[in-house]
């Protein structure tokens, strides 16, 4: 693929790879990068990052397919970055209650940062930060929808937050205005 700038399919058709971008990731170097970039006062640029992670590089791939793809460093994320994400993720469940449901779905800034907090980045990247969601957040939030809707309450609004006790709290407000926390 990379001397032709193609290859065959498992039926022999051609595939034209001259003008694609093929983006590969490796979790080799990841804790040299971890290290390198713990201080951000001492965090080396781009080109230093990259020559620093070649050595390791090369333990684990040839130099001819080395030699054929360009090394990009990702950096690790940091909690301003983090809480982008969460709120991401949040956003879509807000969407979600929104559409089906026509609840409307808020949540705090405590809450995110308590998700930050919750979900160090070390070598799982954002996947924490999502599975702390579907597993913290997802099965609360249903069995409050799903408990509303057997005693045919009539769910207004739910707003997600983080109590004194670092506790994710559920406060829902039926049509009728009533307020029931927990």
């Amino acid at each position: 693929m990379f001397d032709k700038g193609g290859m065959e399919d498992g039926e022999g058709t051609h595939v034209d790879f001259k003008n694609t971008t093929l983006l590969l990731t490796t979790n080799v170097g990841s804790d040299l990068i971890s290290q390198m970039c713990e201080d951000p006062a001492l965090m080396p640029d781009a080109t230093g990052l990259k020559e620093a992670l070649m050595p390791e590089l090369r333990k684990h791939f040839p130099a001819a397919f080395l030699g054929r793809v360009t090394v990009i460093p990702y950096l690790p994320l940091d909690e301003t970055s983090r809480g982008v994400i969460a709120r991401l993720h949040l956003d879509r469940l807000v969407a979600r209650m929104g559409e089906q449901h026509g609840v409307t779905l808020t949540y705090s800034e405590e809450l995110v940062a308590h998700i930050v907090a919750c979900c160090p980045m070390h070598e799982t990247g954002a996947r924490l930060l999502i599975g702390y969601i579907e597993q913290h957040i997802l099965p609360q939030l249903s069995r409050y929808w799903l408990q509303a809707m057997t005693e045919k309450a009539a769910i207004r609004q739910i707003d997600i937050g983080v109590n004194g006790d670092e506790q994710i709290v559920f406060e829902t407000t039926s049509q009728e205005g009533i307020c029931q926390k927990s």
